[in-house]
């Protein structure tokens, strides 16, 4: 699952930078059925050592295309990349707390 990795390696090179937030798990969205395509995947992330605050992301990676994508409403994705100011939606994402 190429998906899993761009993930992972997405949030936490965010994440490490601020140390601020703590990823508690990676998984498969179970919203999305699996196919050929697409994959989507869902990171439960929690403030410091709060166990109340946590906060659940959503991804999608188009597997034809090479493109993460992060949900930033209902079924509405937007381009995620490092190191472009696409970066912006998963911080706009992860802030709407």
């Amino acid at each position: 699952m190429k998906g899993y990795e761009k993930v992972k390696e997405l949030v936490e090179h965010e994440i490490v930078e601020y140390g601020y937030f703590e990823v508690v798990e990676i998984k498969v969205d179970d919203r999305y059925d699996l196919n050929e395509d697409t994959e989507y995947y869902e990171v439960e992330l929690k403030v410091g050592h709060s166990e109340d605050k946590v906060k659940s992301l959503y991804f999608k990676y188009d597997k034809v295309n090479e493109v993460l994508k992060i949900e930033v409403g209902e079924d509405t994705y937007e381009v995620v990349e490092e190191y472009t100011w696409r970066v912006k939606y998963f911080w706009m994402t992860l802030l709407e707390w």
